[in-house]
């Protein structure tokens, strides 16, 4: 599964997941929340990390393994309490915890309190995962 491949297969699966429960800002890609006038939203990346050769052995038998985080920044209205970002968290866990992707695999979700920033309540999740590949 090449890279390419991967970052698309975790997206597509997370916005089918997600259906409308919020904006979803992707990669690379135009957002702006004042503009589109919403409440709540969220930023999720696949984030690539280190790649290390996993098995030896003949021709098309040997696995490389590729590391990679999918970050997820969920921002909610200020002055509203923690609830309303704990809630869209528990979704993502449960997001995490339920998908299954071919050749990918996600480990346990961390999760990280940033507080107030440009006018928006935010906190983070954070899951590592691996994809296997033959060469």
């Amino acid at each position: 599964m090449s890279l390419l491949q991967a970052n698309i297969d975790i997206e597509d699966a997370f916005l089918t997941y997600w259906a409308s429960r919020t904006s979803v800002a992707l990669q690379n890609t135009s957002f702006d929340p004042i503009a589109l006038n919403v409440d709540e939203y969220i930023r999720f990346m696949v984030i690539d990390g280190d790649s290390n050769q996993a098995s030896m052995g003949g021709t098309n038998t040997n696995v490389y393994r590729h590391n990679g985080i999918v970050l997820a920044n969920v921002f909610t209205q200020p002055n509203g309490g923690a609830r309303r970002c704990l809630e869209i968290l528990d979704d993502l866990n449960q997001f995490f915890h339920s998908v299954s992707l071919s050749n990918i695999t996600f480990l346990s979700p961390n999760h990280d309190h940033i507080g107030l920033v440009d006018g928006w309540f935010q906190k983070n999740i954070l899951c590592d995962f691996y994809r296997d590949e033959d060469f």
